[in-house]
C-alpha cells in the first residue's frame, strides 16, 4: 500500500512540474525551462532507483498509483484552470 501512495504522490508532483514546465516554455523562459526539465529528470532517476531497490516486489501497486495519479491530477488541473480560476 505504501508503494501505491508513493507512486500516486510522485505522479501528482510530476504533473504539477509538467504544468510549470509547459508554462515556462510557452513564456520562452529558458532558465526556468532548463531548471524544471533537469528537476523532472533527476526526480525520475531517483524514483526509478527507489523502485528498483525498495518496491520491486510491489510493481503492480506502483504502476496503479502512477496510472491513477497522473490523469486525476491532470483532470483536476484542467477543471481548476478552466472553471474556477479565471483570469
Amino acid at each position: 500500500m505504501l508503494a501505491l501512495i508513493v507512486s500516486f504522490l510522485f505522479a501528482v508532483l510530476q504533473t504539477f512540474l509538467l504544468k510549470k514546465l509547459m508554462a515556462a516554455i510557452t513564456a520562452q523562459d529558458k532558465k526556468t525551462s532548463i531548471r524544471l526539465f533537469f528537476i523532472k529528470f533527476i526526480l525520475y532517476g531517483v524514483v526509478i532507483a527507489l523502485f528498483m531497490f525498495k518496491f520491486m516486489k510491489y510493481a503492480t501497486y506502483c504502476l496503479c498509483g502512477f496510472a491513477a495519479g497522473m490523469p486525476l491530477t491532470a483532470i483536476s488541473l484542467f477543471i481548476y484552470y478552466s472553471f474556477i480560476k479565471r483570469n
